[in-house]
C-alpha cells in the first residue's frame, strides 16, 4: 500500500468524530508519525478540502467535504431507497429510532434510518459510522449469523476497544463477547442495554439473503429507561419483518 496514502486516512480516521479538532502533536504522537510529516500531510489535506485549521487554536478538524462525498454516494445506493419505507413504519409503530446497517467488506456501516420518537428524549446519531461489532446488538445480530470459529476472526480482526469507547455493561474479553453472542443465536435477536452508549438500548436482528448470508442488520434503538428489555421484546416481530422484508427486496433487485 502506498506510505503515503496509508497515513493520510490514517489522520481523516482519527480526525473523525473531534468536533473540536487535534492538536498537530498528539496526531503525529498517537499516529507515530514525524511532526514534520504529519504537518505535511495535513497542509496537502487542507489544500484539497478535507481538512481545517482553526485560526485560534490551531488544531485540526475534518471539513464537511467527506460528508458531502458520503450523502451523496448513500443517495445513489438502491439498498437504501429499498428500505426506507421499511424503516419509517417500523420506526412510526415502535416510536423509536429505527436503523439499518450493511456489510462493505469486512466493515458494517450504518448507513440508512428513520426517527419514530416524539418524545424530547431522543436517539438519533448520525449515519456513515463503522459499527463496533462486539459492544453493539448490531454487531452480536451480525455475527449471530455465522459460526463461532468465522465470528470470533471478525471480532479479533476489530478488537474490543477500549474503556472510553463503550458502554459500562459491554463486554471485556472474548469469553464474554461469546456468551452474549451464544444467547443472540438462541433468540433469534440482540439485545443490549449500556454496551455501546451509557444510557442507550438496543434490538437488533440480522437480514439475511436466500443462501442465509449475512447482509446486514436492522435495530430499533432508545433510551434505555424508555427502551428496556421488556419493551425491546413486545418489538421483535416488527424488527424480524422488517428485516425480512428489506431481504426480500433486495433480493428480487439482484
Amino acid at each position: 500500500m502506498n506510505l503515503a496514502l496509508s497515513r493520510s486516512m490514517a489522520v481523516i480516521e482519527r480526525l473523525a468524530g473531534e468536533a473540536d479538532g487535534v492538536p498537530l502533536m498528539v496526531l503525529a504522537t498517537e499516529l507515530e508519525l514525524p511532526k514534520s510529516a504529519a504537518h505535511r500531510i495535513l497542509a496537502d489535506l487542507i489544500g484539497l478540502g478535507y481538512v481545517h485549521q482553526d485560526s485560534v487554536t490551531e488544531r485540526y478538524r475534518l471539513s464537511m467535504k467527506l460528508v458531502s462525498i458520503t450523502q451523496r454516494h448513500l443517495s445513489r445506493v438502491p439498498l437504501v431507497d429499498l428500505a426506507q419505507p421499511f424503516l419509517t413504519r417500523l420506526a412510526e409503530r415502535a416510536g423509536e429510532l429505527a436503523r439499518m446497517s450493511i456489510l462493505d467488506e469486512d466493515e458494517l456501516i450504518w448507513i440508512a434510518k428513520a426517527q419514530g420518537s416524539k418524545h424530547a428524549l431522543r436517539y438519533d446519531p448520525d449515519s456513515g459510522l463503522t459499527v463496533p461489532l462486539y459492544c453493539t446488538a448490531s454487531g452480536l445480530a451480525l455475527l449471530s449469523a455465522l459460526d463461532d470459529e468465522s465470528a470470533l476472526a471478525r471480532l479479533r480482526e476489530q478488537g474490543l476497544g477500549d474503556s472510553e469507547q463503550r458502554g459500562p455493561q459491554a463486554p471485556t474479553t472474548e469469553a464474554e463477547f461469546m456468551a452474549l453472542l451464544a444467547q443472540a443465536r438462541e433468540n433469534n435477536f440482540a439485545y443490549t442495554a449500556d454496551t455501546y452508549e451509557n444510557g442507550i438500548s438496543a434490538l437488533a436482528v440480522p437480514i439475511v439473503d436466500s443462501r442465509g448470508s449475512a447482509l446486514g442488520v436492522v435495530n430499533l434503538v432508545g433510551p434505555s429507561l424508555r427502551f428496556d428489555r421488556e419493551t425491546a421484546l413486545t418489538h421483535v416481530a416488527d424488527v424480524q419483518r422488517a428485516a425480512q422484508e428489506i431481504s426480500a427486496a433486495l433480493n428480487t433487485t439482484l
